[in-house]
Protein backbone atom coordinates (compact mmCIF):
# COMPACT_ATOMS: atom_id res chain seq x y z
CA UNK A 1 0.00 0.00 0.00
CA UNK A 2 2.84 2.34 0.90
CA UNK A 3 4.59 1.56 -2.38
CA UNK A 4 1.44 2.52 -4.32
CA UNK A 5 1.21 5.86 -2.53
CA UNK A 6 4.86 6.55 -3.16
CA UNK A 7 4.46 5.70 -6.82
CA UNK A 8 1.49 8.03 -7.07
CA UNK A 9 3.44 10.89 -5.54
CA UNK A 10 6.42 10.29 -7.79
CA UNK A 11 4.19 9.98 -10.84
CA UNK A 12 2.29 13.15 -9.99
CA UNK A 13 5.38 15.18 -9.19
CA UNK A 14 6.23 16.11 -12.81
CA UNK A 15 2.72 17.47 -13.29
CA UNK A 16 3.02 19.74 -10.27
CA UNK A 17 6.48 20.83 -11.33
CA UNK A 18 5.39 21.44 -14.90
CA UNK A 19 2.45 23.60 -13.85
CA UNK A 20 4.72 25.49 -11.47
CA UNK A 21 7.16 26.15 -14.33
CA UNK A 22 4.35 27.47 -16.52
CA UNK A 23 3.06 29.76 -13.77
CA UNK A 24 6.55 31.10 -13.09
CA UNK A 25 7.05 31.83 -16.79
CA UNK A 26 3.67 33.60 -16.91
CA UNK A 27 4.41 35.67 -13.79
CA UNK A 28 7.86 36.61 -15.09
CA UNK A 29 6.33 37.70 -18.42
CA UNK A 30 3.62 39.78 -16.75
CA UNK A 31 6.09 41.50 -14.43
CA UNK A 32 8.49 42.07 -17.30
CA UNK A 33 5.68 43.59 -19.37
CA UNK A 34 4.79 45.89 -16.49
CA UNK A 35 8.42 46.97 -16.25
CA UNK A 36 8.50 47.75 -19.99
CA UNK A 37 5.34 49.84 -19.66
CA UNK A 38 6.74 51.85 -16.76
CA UNK A 39 9.98 52.44 -18.63
CA UNK A 40 8.12 53.26 -21.89
CA UNK A 41 10.30 50.86 -23.86
CA UNK A 42 10.65 52.03 -27.45
CA UNK A 43 11.91 48.82 -29.00
CA UNK A 44 11.10 45.69 -26.99
CA UNK A 45 7.33 45.10 -26.64
CA UNK A 46 5.46 42.88 -24.17
CA UNK A 47 4.78 40.15 -26.73
CA UNK A 48 8.46 40.05 -27.67
CA UNK A 49 9.53 39.86 -24.04
CA UNK A 50 7.12 36.98 -23.31
CA UNK A 51 8.48 35.12 -26.34
CA UNK A 52 12.09 35.66 -25.25
CA UNK A 53 11.31 34.44 -21.73
CA UNK A 54 9.73 31.35 -23.26
CA UNK A 55 12.82 30.76 -25.42
CA UNK A 56 15.10 31.11 -22.40
CA UNK A 57 13.02 28.71 -20.29
CA UNK A 58 12.80 26.25 -23.18
CA UNK A 59 16.57 26.29 -23.53
CA UNK A 60 17.02 25.65 -19.80
CA UNK A 61 14.52 22.84 -20.02
CA UNK A 62 16.34 21.26 -22.94
CA UNK A 63 19.58 21.30 -20.96
CA UNK A 64 17.84 20.01 -17.84
CA UNK A 65 17.81 16.39 -16.78
CA UNK A 66 14.04 16.65 -16.22
CA UNK A 67 13.30 17.43 -19.87
CA UNK A 68 11.47 14.20 -20.71
CA UNK A 69 9.38 14.37 -17.53
CA UNK A 70 8.26 17.96 -18.03
CA UNK A 71 7.83 18.02 -21.81
CA UNK A 72 4.32 16.41 -21.85
CA UNK A 73 3.13 19.02 -19.35
CA UNK A 74 4.50 22.19 -20.93
CA UNK A 75 3.95 21.11 -24.54
CA UNK A 76 1.28 23.26 -26.17
CA UNK A 77 -2.19 21.74 -25.81
CA UNK A 78 -4.31 22.68 -28.80
CA UNK A 79 -7.61 21.84 -27.09
CA UNK A 80 -6.83 24.09 -24.11
CA UNK A 81 -5.96 26.94 -26.44
CA UNK A 82 -9.06 26.51 -28.61
CA UNK A 83 -11.50 26.23 -25.71
CA UNK A 84 -9.97 28.31 -22.91
CA UNK A 85 -7.48 30.82 -24.33
CA UNK A 86 -8.67 31.79 -27.81
CA UNK A 87 -12.39 32.55 -27.07
CA UNK A 88 -11.77 35.40 -24.58
CA UNK A 89 -9.22 36.99 -26.94
CA UNK A 90 -11.69 37.09 -29.81
CA UNK A 91 -14.72 37.96 -27.67
CA UNK A 92 -12.95 40.88 -26.03
CA UNK A 93 -12.21 42.31 -29.48
CA UNK A 94 -15.92 42.38 -30.29
CA UNK A 95 -17.15 43.30 -26.80
CA UNK A 96 -14.87 46.34 -26.59
CA UNK A 97 -15.28 47.41 -30.20
CA UNK A 98 -15.80 51.15 -30.75
CA UNK A 99 -18.75 51.08 -33.11
CA UNK A 100 -18.43 54.67 -34.30
CA UNK A 101 -14.82 54.21 -35.34
CA UNK A 102 -15.66 50.87 -36.90
CA UNK A 103 -18.61 52.20 -38.92
CA UNK A 104 -16.59 55.12 -40.19
CA UNK A 105 -14.32 52.78 -42.16
CA UNK A 106 -16.68 49.83 -42.36
CA UNK A 107 -16.49 49.36 -46.13
CA UNK A 108 -12.70 49.62 -46.25
CA UNK A 109 -12.28 47.22 -43.33
CA UNK A 110 -14.41 44.60 -45.09
CA UNK A 111 -12.34 44.98 -48.26
CA UNK A 112 -9.09 44.39 -46.38
CA UNK A 113 -10.51 41.57 -44.26
CA UNK A 114 -12.29 39.59 -46.98
CA UNK A 115 -10.77 40.42 -50.36
CA UNK A 116 -7.31 41.15 -48.95
CA UNK A 117 -7.15 37.97 -46.88
CA UNK A 118 -8.35 35.89 -49.82
CA UNK A 119 -5.70 37.44 -52.10
CA UNK A 120 -3.01 36.86 -49.48
CA UNK A 121 -4.07 33.25 -48.93
CA UNK A 122 -4.12 32.36 -52.61
CA UNK A 123 -0.87 34.18 -53.36
CA UNK A 124 1.03 32.57 -50.48
CA UNK A 125 -0.35 29.15 -51.33
CA UNK A 126 0.46 29.43 -55.03
CA UNK A 127 3.97 30.82 -54.56
CA UNK A 128 4.85 28.35 -51.78
CA UNK A 129 3.73 25.44 -53.93
CA UNK A 130 5.62 26.85 -56.95
CA UNK A 131 8.85 27.22 -54.96
CA UNK A 132 8.70 23.55 -54.08
CA UNK A 133 7.80 22.47 -57.60
CA UNK A 134 10.60 24.47 -59.21
CA UNK A 135 13.10 23.13 -56.68
CA UNK A 136 14.16 26.38 -55.05
CA UNK A 137 13.43 24.83 -51.64
CA UNK A 138 11.64 21.93 -50.01
CA UNK A 139 7.94 22.35 -50.68
CA UNK A 140 4.47 21.29 -49.60
CA UNK A 141 1.66 19.68 -51.53
CA UNK A 142 -0.93 21.98 -53.16
CA UNK A 143 -3.55 21.63 -50.42
CA UNK A 144 -0.90 22.02 -47.70
CA UNK A 145 0.42 25.15 -49.38
CA UNK A 146 -3.01 26.78 -49.45
CA UNK A 147 -3.71 25.73 -45.86
CA UNK A 148 -0.41 27.37 -44.93
CA UNK A 149 -1.46 30.46 -46.90
CA UNK A 150 -4.70 30.67 -44.91
CA UNK A 151 -3.11 30.35 -41.47
CA UNK A 152 -0.17 32.68 -42.16
CA UNK A 153 -2.58 35.37 -43.44
CA UNK A 154 -4.09 35.73 -39.97
CA UNK A 155 -2.64 38.94 -38.53
CA UNK A 156 -2.29 39.55 -34.81
CA UNK A 157 -0.97 43.11 -34.27
CA UNK A 158 -1.15 43.02 -30.46
CA UNK A 159 2.04 45.02 -29.99
CA UNK A 160 1.03 47.49 -32.71
CA UNK A 161 -2.38 48.23 -31.20
CA UNK A 162 -0.86 48.59 -27.74
CA UNK A 163 1.60 51.12 -29.16
CA UNK A 164 -1.22 52.93 -30.96
CA UNK A 165 -3.21 53.24 -27.75
CA UNK A 166 -0.27 54.42 -25.66
CA UNK A 167 1.02 56.97 -28.19
CA UNK A 168 -2.41 58.11 -29.49
CA UNK A 169 -1.97 57.12 -33.12
CA UNK A 170 -4.20 58.38 -35.90
CA UNK A 171 -7.75 57.11 -35.18
CA UNK A 172 -8.49 56.12 -38.79
CA UNK A 173 -5.32 54.07 -39.01
CA UNK A 174 -6.12 52.45 -35.67
CA UNK A 175 -9.61 51.53 -36.85
CA UNK A 176 -8.30 50.02 -40.10
CA UNK A 177 -5.70 47.83 -38.41
CA UNK A 178 -7.96 46.83 -35.53
CA UNK A 179 -10.99 46.15 -37.75
CA UNK A 180 -8.96 44.23 -40.31
CA UNK A 181 -7.30 42.11 -37.65
CA UNK A 182 -10.50 40.89 -35.99
CA UNK A 183 -12.30 40.07 -39.23
CA UNK A 184 -9.09 38.84 -40.84
CA UNK A 185 -8.70 36.23 -38.09
CA UNK A 186 -12.23 35.01 -38.65
CA UNK A 187 -11.81 34.82 -42.44
CA UNK A 188 -8.44 33.05 -42.16
CA UNK A 189 -9.82 30.45 -39.78
CA UNK A 190 -12.82 29.75 -41.99
CA UNK A 191 -10.57 29.44 -45.05
CA UNK A 192 -8.30 27.07 -43.12
CA UNK A 193 -11.31 24.99 -42.08
CA UNK A 194 -12.46 24.86 -45.73
CA UNK A 195 -9.04 23.63 -46.87
CA UNK A 196 -9.12 20.96 -44.16
CA UNK A 197 -12.51 19.81 -45.44
CA UNK A 198 -11.15 19.82 -48.99
CA UNK A 199 -8.21 17.68 -47.86
CA UNK A 200 -10.56 15.17 -46.27
CA UNK A 201 -12.82 15.05 -49.32
CA UNK A 202 -9.88 14.66 -51.72
CA UNK A 203 -8.56 11.76 -49.66
CA UNK A 204 -11.98 10.11 -49.70
CA UNK A 205 -12.42 10.61 -53.45
CA UNK A 206 -8.83 9.71 -54.23
CA UNK A 207 -8.51 12.63 -56.62
CA UNK A 208 -7.03 16.10 -56.90
CA UNK A 209 -8.42 19.58 -57.25
CA UNK A 210 -11.29 20.07 -59.67
CA UNK A 211 -13.70 22.83 -60.63
CA UNK A 212 -16.40 21.16 -58.57
CA UNK A 213 -14.13 20.98 -55.51
CA UNK A 214 -13.31 24.68 -55.79
CA UNK A 215 -16.99 25.60 -56.21
CA UNK A 216 -17.89 23.40 -53.25
CA UNK A 217 -15.17 25.10 -51.19
CA UNK A 218 -16.62 28.54 -52.02
CA UNK A 219 -20.12 27.48 -50.96
CA UNK A 220 -18.70 25.92 -47.79
CA UNK A 221 -16.91 29.15 -46.91
CA UNK A 222 -20.08 31.23 -47.36
CA UNK A 223 -22.18 28.74 -45.38
CA UNK A 224 -19.75 28.52 -42.46
CA UNK A 225 -19.26 32.28 -42.20
CA UNK A 226 -22.92 33.25 -42.51
CA UNK A 227 -24.29 30.56 -40.19
CA UNK A 228 -21.56 31.16 -37.59
CA UNK A 229 -22.51 34.84 -37.62
CA UNK A 230 -26.16 33.90 -37.13
CA UNK A 231 -25.32 31.65 -34.18
CA UNK A 232 -23.23 34.33 -32.47
CA UNK A 233 -25.81 37.07 -33.06
CA UNK A 234 -28.67 34.85 -31.87
CA UNK A 235 -26.95 33.93 -28.59
CA UNK A 236 -26.05 37.59 -27.97
CA UNK A 237 -29.58 38.83 -28.70
CA UNK A 238 -31.03 36.09 -26.50
CA UNK A 239 -28.71 37.18 -23.70
CA UNK A 240 -29.73 40.82 -24.19
CA UNK A 241 -33.44 39.97 -24.19
CA UNK A 242 -33.15 37.88 -21.01
CA UNK A 243 -31.21 40.56 -19.15
CA UNK A 244 -33.73 43.18 -20.27
CA UNK A 245 -36.70 41.16 -19.05
CA UNK A 246 -35.04 40.39 -15.71
CA UNK A 247 -34.06 44.08 -15.24
CA UNK A 248 -30.88 43.49 -13.26
CA UNK A 249 -29.77 47.11 -13.10
CA UNK A 250 -30.45 47.46 -9.37
CA UNK A 251 -27.08 45.80 -8.68
CA UNK A 252 -28.44 43.28 -6.18
CA UNK A 253 -27.41 40.29 -8.31
CA UNK A 254 -24.02 41.44 -9.58
CA UNK A 255 -22.31 38.04 -9.37
CA UNK A 256 -25.13 36.16 -11.07
CA UNK A 257 -25.52 38.57 -13.98
CA UNK A 258 -21.74 38.74 -14.43
CA UNK A 259 -21.46 34.94 -14.49
CA UNK A 260 -24.31 34.76 -17.00
CA UNK A 261 -22.66 37.24 -19.37
CA UNK A 262 -19.26 35.55 -18.99
CA UNK A 263 -20.60 32.08 -19.84
CA UNK A 264 -22.79 32.97 -22.83
CA UNK A 265 -19.88 33.59 -25.25
CA UNK A 266 -18.61 30.07 -24.67
CA UNK A 267 -22.11 28.79 -25.40
CA UNK A 268 -22.00 30.51 -28.80
CA UNK A 269 -18.48 29.26 -29.45
CA UNK A 270 -19.12 25.61 -28.55
CA UNK A 271 -22.52 25.45 -30.27
CA UNK A 272 -20.95 26.71 -33.47
CA UNK A 273 -18.04 24.28 -33.26
CA UNK A 274 -20.38 21.38 -32.49
CA UNK A 275 -22.40 22.22 -35.60
CA UNK A 276 -19.27 22.10 -37.78
CA UNK A 277 -19.17 25.90 -38.12
CA UNK A 278 -16.57 28.44 -36.93
CA UNK A 279 -16.61 29.19 -33.23
CA UNK A 280 -14.27 32.13 -33.80
CA UNK A 281 -16.72 33.90 -36.11
CA UNK A 282 -19.60 33.11 -33.76
CA UNK A 283 -17.91 34.45 -30.64
CA UNK A 284 -16.65 37.54 -32.48
CA UNK A 285 -20.14 38.61 -33.50
CA UNK A 286 -21.49 37.47 -30.15
CA UNK A 287 -19.09 39.92 -28.51
CA UNK A 288 -20.02 42.74 -30.89
CA UNK A 289 -23.75 42.27 -30.30
CA UNK A 290 -23.41 41.80 -26.53
CA UNK A 291 -21.27 44.93 -26.29
CA UNK A 292 -23.94 46.84 -28.19
CA UNK A 293 -27.08 45.54 -26.45
CA UNK A 294 -26.48 43.29 -23.40
CA UNK A 295 -23.99 45.67 -21.83
CA UNK A 296 -26.67 48.36 -21.39
CA UNK A 297 -28.96 46.01 -19.45
CA UNK A 298 -26.41 45.25 -16.73
CA UNK A 299 -25.88 47.02 -13.44
CA UNK A 300 -22.90 49.34 -13.27
CA UNK A 301 -21.04 46.86 -11.07
CA UNK A 302 -21.64 44.01 -13.53
CA UNK A 303 -20.53 46.20 -16.42
CA UNK A 304 -17.28 46.88 -14.64
CA UNK A 305 -16.84 43.21 -13.69
CA UNK A 306 -17.41 41.79 -17.18
CA UNK A 307 -15.15 44.33 -18.89
CA UNK A 308 -12.32 43.76 -16.41
CA UNK A 309 -12.74 39.98 -16.53
CA UNK A 310 -12.32 39.77 -20.28
CA UNK A 311 -9.50 42.33 -20.26
CA UNK A 312 -7.57 40.22 -17.75
CA UNK A 313 -8.38 36.95 -19.54
CA UNK A 314 -7.23 38.39 -22.85
CA UNK A 315 -3.98 39.71 -21.42
CA UNK A 316 -3.17 36.39 -19.70
CA UNK A 317 -4.19 34.28 -22.70
CA UNK A 318 -2.04 36.28 -25.12
CA UNK A 319 0.91 36.20 -22.74
CA UNK A 320 0.60 32.43 -22.32
CA UNK A 321 0.51 31.91 -26.08
CA UNK A 322 3.63 34.00 -26.67
CA UNK A 323 5.42 32.15 -23.86
CA UNK A 324 4.44 28.85 -25.44
CA UNK A 325 5.85 30.02 -28.77
CA UNK A 326 9.22 30.52 -27.14
CA UNK A 327 9.03 27.18 -25.37
CA UNK A 328 8.04 25.40 -28.61
CA UNK A 329 11.36 26.37 -30.17
CA UNK A 330 13.04 23.72 -27.98
CA UNK A 331 10.25 21.46 -26.74
CA UNK A 332 8.95 20.52 -30.23
CA UNK A 333 10.76 18.11 -32.54
CA UNK A 334 11.36 20.37 -35.54
CA UNK A 335 12.43 18.79 -38.85
CA UNK A 336 15.23 21.31 -39.40
CA UNK A 337 17.11 19.09 -41.81
CA UNK A 338 14.01 18.59 -43.97
CA UNK A 339 12.86 22.22 -43.90
CA UNK A 340 16.20 23.84 -44.60
CA UNK A 341 17.07 27.52 -44.42
CA UNK A 342 15.92 28.04 -48.01
CA UNK A 343 12.22 27.44 -47.26
CA UNK A 344 12.33 29.78 -44.26
CA UNK A 345 13.91 32.58 -46.33
CA UNK A 346 11.45 32.04 -49.16
CA UNK A 347 8.60 32.18 -46.63
CA UNK A 348 9.77 35.59 -45.42
CA UNK A 349 9.81 36.87 -49.01
CA UNK A 350 6.53 35.29 -50.13
CA UNK A 351 4.44 36.29 -47.09
CA UNK A 352 5.61 39.89 -47.26
CA UNK A 353 4.88 40.05 -50.99
CA UNK A 354 1.38 38.71 -50.31
CA UNK A 355 0.89 41.24 -47.51
CA UNK A 356 1.93 44.04 -49.85
CA UNK A 357 -0.50 42.81 -52.51
CA UNK A 358 -3.21 42.73 -49.86
CA UNK A 359 -2.64 46.22 -48.46
CA UNK A 360 -1.64 48.16 -51.56
CA UNK A 361 -4.08 46.41 -53.87
CA UNK A 362 -7.07 46.89 -51.56
CA UNK A 363 -6.03 50.48 -50.81
CA UNK A 364 -5.98 51.22 -54.53
CA UNK A 365 -9.54 49.89 -54.90
CA UNK A 366 -10.79 51.79 -51.85
CA UNK A 367 -9.24 55.06 -53.03
CA UNK A 368 -10.87 54.57 -56.43
CA UNK A 369 -14.28 54.37 -54.79
CA UNK A 370 -13.82 57.02 -52.11
CA UNK A 371 -14.32 60.66 -52.96
CA UNK A 372 -12.83 61.86 -49.68
CA UNK A 373 -10.80 60.40 -46.80
CA UNK A 374 -8.46 58.51 -49.14
CA UNK A 375 -5.87 56.20 -47.61
CA UNK A 376 -2.45 57.84 -47.74
CA UNK A 377 0.81 56.15 -48.69
CA UNK A 378 2.10 56.43 -45.13
CA UNK A 379 -1.03 54.67 -43.84
CA UNK A 380 -0.57 51.91 -46.39
CA UNK A 381 3.07 51.38 -45.43
CA UNK A 382 2.23 51.19 -41.71
CA UNK A 383 -0.57 48.70 -42.43
CA UNK A 384 1.85 46.55 -44.42
CA UNK A 385 4.58 46.78 -41.80
CA UNK A 386 2.21 46.07 -38.90
CA UNK A 387 1.04 42.71 -40.24
CA UNK A 388 2.42 40.76 -37.30
CA UNK A 389 1.47 37.11 -36.84
CA UNK A 390 0.71 35.54 -33.49
CA UNK A 391 -1.68 33.28 -31.62
CA UNK A 392 -4.06 32.33 -34.46
CA UNK A 393 -1.31 31.37 -36.91
CA UNK A 394 0.55 29.43 -34.22
CA UNK A 395 -2.50 27.40 -33.20
CA UNK A 396 -3.60 26.61 -36.75
CA UNK A 397 -0.06 25.52 -37.62
CA UNK A 398 -0.11 23.19 -34.61
CA UNK A 399 -3.35 21.69 -35.92
CA UNK A 400 -1.58 20.95 -39.22
CA UNK A 401 0.67 18.52 -37.35
CA UNK A 402 -2.31 16.24 -36.74
CA UNK A 403 -4.23 17.03 -39.94
CA UNK A 404 -1.43 16.24 -42.41
CA UNK A 405 0.57 12.99 -42.33
CA UNK A 406 4.22 13.00 -41.32
CA UNK A 407 5.29 9.73 -42.88
CA UNK A 408 7.14 11.41 -45.73
CA UNK A 409 8.15 14.93 -46.78
CA UNK A 410 7.49 18.04 -44.74
CA UNK A 411 3.73 18.07 -44.25
CA UNK A 412 2.33 19.21 -40.88
CA UNK A 413 5.56 19.39 -38.89
CA UNK A 414 7.20 21.42 -41.64
CA UNK A 415 4.29 23.87 -41.71
CA UNK A 416 4.50 24.26 -37.93
CA UNK A 417 8.26 24.89 -37.99
CA UNK A 418 8.10 27.47 -40.78
CA UNK A 419 5.14 29.22 -39.13
CA UNK A 420 6.88 29.35 -35.76
CA UNK A 421 9.96 30.99 -37.26
CA UNK A 422 7.92 33.55 -39.17
CA UNK A 423 5.78 34.41 -36.13
CA UNK A 424 8.87 34.90 -33.98
CA UNK A 425 10.45 37.02 -36.72
CA UNK A 426 7.47 39.39 -36.83
CA UNK A 427 7.07 39.56 -33.04
CA UNK A 428 10.74 40.04 -32.18
CA UNK A 429 12.07 41.95 -35.18
CA UNK A 430 9.13 43.80 -36.75
CA UNK A 431 7.49 44.51 -33.38
CA UNK A 432 10.71 45.97 -32.02
CA UNK A 433 10.89 48.56 -34.79
CA UNK A 434 7.20 49.43 -34.74
CA UNK A 435 7.40 52.64 -32.74
CA UNK A 436 10.31 54.14 -34.74
CA UNK A 437 8.43 53.36 -37.97
CA UNK A 438 5.28 55.04 -36.64
CA UNK A 439 7.33 58.09 -35.69
CA UNK A 440 8.95 58.21 -39.11
CA UNK A 441 5.61 57.93 -40.93
CA UNK A 442 4.08 60.72 -38.84
CA UNK A 443 0.94 58.87 -37.74
CA UNK A 444 1.29 59.47 -33.98
CA UNK A 445 -0.21 62.18 -31.83
CA UNK A 446 -3.94 62.06 -32.71
CA UNK A 447 -6.35 62.34 -29.81
CA UNK A 448 -8.29 59.13 -29.22
CA UNK A 449 -11.01 60.93 -27.30
CA UNK A 450 -12.27 62.44 -30.51
CA UNK A 451 -13.55 59.02 -31.46
CA UNK A 452 -16.11 59.05 -28.67
CA UNK A 453 -17.71 62.32 -29.76
CA UNK A 454 -21.07 61.39 -31.30
CA UNK A 455 -21.66 64.79 -32.87
CA UNK A 456 -18.38 65.71 -34.54
CA UNK A 457 -16.02 63.06 -35.83
CA UNK A 458 -18.68 60.70 -37.11
CA UNK A 459 -20.94 63.11 -39.02
CA UNK A 460 -19.24 62.21 -42.25
CA UNK A 461 -19.77 58.53 -41.59
CA UNK A 462 -23.51 58.35 -42.10
CA UNK A 463 -24.31 61.07 -44.59
CA UNK A 464 -21.43 61.76 -46.97
CA UNK A 465 -21.83 60.21 -50.37
CA UNK A 466 -20.13 56.86 -50.87
CA UNK A 467 -21.07 53.41 -52.06
CA UNK A 468 -21.57 52.32 -48.43
CA UNK A 469 -23.50 55.35 -47.13
CA UNK A 470 -26.98 54.00 -47.85
CA UNK A 471 -26.39 50.52 -46.36
CA UNK A 472 -24.86 52.15 -43.27
CA UNK A 473 -27.78 54.56 -43.03
CA UNK A 474 -30.20 51.64 -43.19
CA UNK A 475 -28.28 49.67 -40.55
CA UNK A 476 -28.19 52.62 -38.14
CA UNK A 477 -31.88 53.33 -38.72
CA UNK A 478 -32.82 49.69 -38.09
CA UNK A 479 -30.70 49.66 -34.96
CA UNK A 480 -32.19 52.88 -33.54
CA UNK A 481 -35.84 52.24 -34.42
CA UNK A 482 -36.24 48.47 -34.01
CA UNK A 483 -33.40 46.49 -32.45
CA UNK A 484 -32.42 48.70 -29.51
CA UNK A 485 -35.99 49.33 -28.29
CA UNK A 486 -36.57 45.55 -28.37
CA UNK A 487 -33.34 44.43 -26.66
CA UNK A 488 -32.19 47.33 -24.49
CA UNK A 489 -33.70 48.85 -21.35
CA UNK A 490 -34.83 52.41 -21.97
CA UNK A 491 -32.61 54.01 -19.31
CA UNK A 492 -29.24 52.29 -18.82
CA UNK A 493 -27.71 52.78 -15.40
CA UNK A 494 -24.70 55.05 -15.96
CA UNK A 495 -25.11 57.37 -13.03
CA UNK A 496 -21.55 58.71 -12.94
CA UNK A 497 -22.08 60.49 -16.25
CA UNK A 498 -24.31 62.94 -14.46
CA UNK A 499 -27.55 62.98 -16.40
CA UNK A 500 -26.99 63.91 -20.00
CA UNK A 501 -27.40 61.34 -22.68
CA UNK A 502 -26.86 58.32 -20.47
CA UNK A 503 -30.28 58.62 -18.82
CA UNK A 504 -32.35 59.51 -21.84
CA UNK A 505 -34.91 57.01 -23.03
CA UNK A 506 -34.39 55.24 -26.30
CA UNK A 507 -38.03 55.67 -27.17
CA UNK A 508 -37.78 59.42 -26.58
CA UNK A 509 -35.08 59.78 -29.25
CA UNK A 510 -36.67 58.60 -32.52
CA UNK A 511 -34.75 58.82 -35.75
CA UNK A 512 -37.07 59.68 -38.61
CA UNK A 513 -35.28 58.67 -41.78
CA UNK A 514 -38.44 59.29 -43.78
CA UNK A 515 -38.20 62.99 -42.85
CA UNK A 516 -34.69 63.11 -44.30
CA UNK A 517 -35.85 61.35 -47.46
CA UNK A 518 -38.72 63.85 -47.81
CA UNK A 519 -36.22 66.69 -47.65
CA UNK A 520 -34.15 65.01 -50.38
CA UNK A 521 -37.17 64.65 -52.68
CA UNK A 522 -38.23 68.22 -52.09
CA UNK A 523 -34.77 69.51 -52.89
CA UNK A 524 -34.03 70.65 -49.31
CA UNK A 525 -31.52 68.12 -48.03
CA UNK A 526 -30.71 68.73 -44.39
CA UNK A 527 -27.78 66.50 -43.52
CA UNK A 528 -26.97 68.42 -40.38
CA UNK A 529 -30.43 67.79 -38.93
CA UNK A 530 -30.18 64.13 -39.82
CA UNK A 531 -26.74 63.97 -38.22
CA UNK A 532 -28.07 65.43 -35.01
CA UNK A 533 -30.89 62.91 -34.79
CA UNK A 534 -28.56 60.06 -35.63
CA UNK A 535 -26.07 61.15 -33.00
CA UNK A 536 -28.78 61.49 -30.36
CA UNK A 537 -30.21 58.07 -31.14
CA UNK A 538 -26.78 56.59 -30.44
CA UNK A 539 -26.02 58.71 -27.39
CA UNK A 540 -26.64 55.86 -24.98
CA UNK A 541 -24.21 53.68 -26.87
CA UNK A 542 -21.61 56.44 -26.93
CA UNK A 543 -21.91 57.17 -23.22
CA UNK A 544 -21.68 53.50 -22.38
CA UNK A 545 -18.62 53.13 -24.58
CA UNK A 546 -16.93 56.03 -22.79
CA UNK A 547 -17.82 54.39 -19.51
CA UNK A 548 -16.35 51.09 -20.65
CA UNK A 549 -13.13 52.74 -21.82
CA UNK A 550 -12.76 54.50 -18.49
CA UNK A 551 -12.86 51.26 -16.51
Amino acid sequence: MEDENTATVVEGHPVDLGVAVLLLVLVASLMGGLFLKKKHSKYLQEAGLATLIGVFCGLLLKLSSRQELLKPVISFNEDIFLIMLLPPIIFDSGYGMQRKVFYKNFGGILVYAFLGTLVSTLLVGLLTWAVGQIGFAKGFTAIESFAFGALISATDPVSVLATFKELQADPDLHSFIFGESIFNDAVSIVLFKVFMKMNTQMKADGGGLSAFTIFWAFLTFCWIFVMSTVVGAFVACLCAWITKKLDLRDGEHELTESAFVILMPWVAYLLSEAAGLSGIVAILFCGAFMGTYTYHNLSEAAQRTTVKFFNVMTMMAETIVFCYMGLALFTFQHPYSSVGIGLIIWTLVIVNIARAANVYGCSFLINLIRKTHKISKSFQFVMWFSGLRGAIAFCLALRCVTEFPTDEGLHGTGIFTVTLFYVMFTVLFVGSFMQPVLDKCGVLGANHKELADPTESDKWDSTKASCCSEPKRFMLQLDARVIKPFLVNSAPLLSHHGGGHAHQSLESQPLHLEDHVTHEIGGHSDDEEFNGRLATSESIDGAAREHRDSL
